[in-house]
């Protein structure tokens, strides 16, 4: 996704967004064919009125944050979502007997008959628009030449932007260039925190690497007050120091020192050696729980790689995020190198040892 599709579609979901603080005694799960489970208010007429929509479907992560919320075990809301009218009755039963302020979003289209319930979160949780971030970094980025947007994705639980700056790059060896940049993240769903890290661009094979030096802010603040939620223009105002370290954090992402600091620990990595490749590649996808279609890459592009070195296995890491076509999870695996890279003397020996 290019920047301005982004923004277009940041811009058409404005317009769709519709935000309740509600008693959850005031709504009812309502059982339907398929798997298209809905959530409608018991006094349809009033909330008609007031938003056009009285029944909305629910996204899969709103499913999970009501499973949540109603300490309904995963597994056996799962389970529930195949027998309607057992979910049903199971998610009222909860509505009324431990009943709960909820911060429900949704989108609305005019004329439509369901909206669709985006999220289900804390009556505390703190709005940050995927808008207002992209605005405040690129206001950020303008400050810096040639800087280049390398993608963007948006899916239901976050939105991503991948930046990188050519006037700030090194050798890790001769021939191996390595780029600044930054990703930024965030979500609106309560699917995690905001956050602007460093991510390194390696550029003749275009890997990238997250590090975990960051800016993270939880969503949460003060608790709200109105039953309905358009644009909150004064919430707007709490975040703007959020958007202040958003901005710190592009400016520090690019300095030298911190660039040089990253370069160095790549260089140091080119020194250690990796006996055992694939024990080492093997003790990796355990410890962060990837898969054996990963193993098989890693070890592939290991081999390619030609180097044994940490660094080396590092790259043959953060290559298999190409073939990821979930953004969150490609963004999983490039942290994953940045961690392997950041992991002191004692945990990376641990890391890459044998299992006796």
């Amino acid at each position: 996704m290019k920047l301005e599709d982004l923004v277009k579609t940041l811009e058409q979901e404005k317009l769709r967004k519709f935000d309740y603080l509600i008693d959850s005694r005031e709504l009812m799960a309502i059982p339907e064919i398929g798997e298209h489970h809905a959530i409608g208010f018991r006094d349809e007429d009033k909330f008609r009125e007031i938003s056009g929509t009285s029944r909305f479907n629910l996204m899969r992560g709103a499913h999970r944050q009501f499973a949540q919320k109603l300490d309904i075990p995963e597994k056996y809301y799962d389970r529930l979502l195949l027998h309607p009218d057992a979910w049903a009755f199971n998610v009222n039963w909860w509505f009324e007997k431990e009943p709960k302020r909820l911060f429900v979003r949704t989108f609305q289209d005019h004329g439509d008959t369901y909206g669709i319930i985006r999220a289900v979160l804390s009556e505390r949780y703190r709005v940050i628009d995927h808008m207002d971030v992209v605005l405040s970094a690129l206001e950020e980025l303008r400050k810096f030449s040639g800087i280049q947007i390398e993608s963007c994705d948006l899916t239901e639980e976050r939105m991503y932007l991948r930046v990188s700056h050519p006037g700030v790059h090194a050798e890790v060896r001769p021939g191996d260039e390595i780029r600044a940049g930054l990703i930024l993240s965030n979500s609106e769903t309560g699917m995690g925190s905001l956050y602007v890290k460093p991510r390194l661009l390696r550029l003749i094979c275009k890997n990238g690497m997250v590090t975990d030096l960051g800016v993270e802010q939880i969503h949460l603040g003060k608790k709200l007050s109105e039953e309905f939620l358009y644009s909150d223009e004064t919430q707007r105002l709490e975040n703007e120091l959020i958007f202040r370290k958003v901005k710190d954090m592009v400016t520090s992402i690019f300095s030298p020192e911190t660039f040089r600091k990253l370069v160095s620990q790549l260089q140091e990595a080119t020194a250690v050696a990796i006996m055992e490749p694939e024990k080492a590649i093997k003790n990796i996808v355990a410890r962060y729980s990837l898969t054996e279609t990963h193993k098989e890459e890693i070890l592939k592009s290991f081999i390619d790689e030609g180097d044994s070195s940490k660094y080396g296995l590092i790259q043959a890491v953060t290559y298999i995020a190409h073939s990821e076509e979930d953004p969150q999870e490609s963004t999983r695996i490039e942290a994953i190198g940045g961690d392997i890279l950041e992991m002191n003397q004692e945990n990376f020996r641990e890391l890459v040892s044998v299992p006796q």
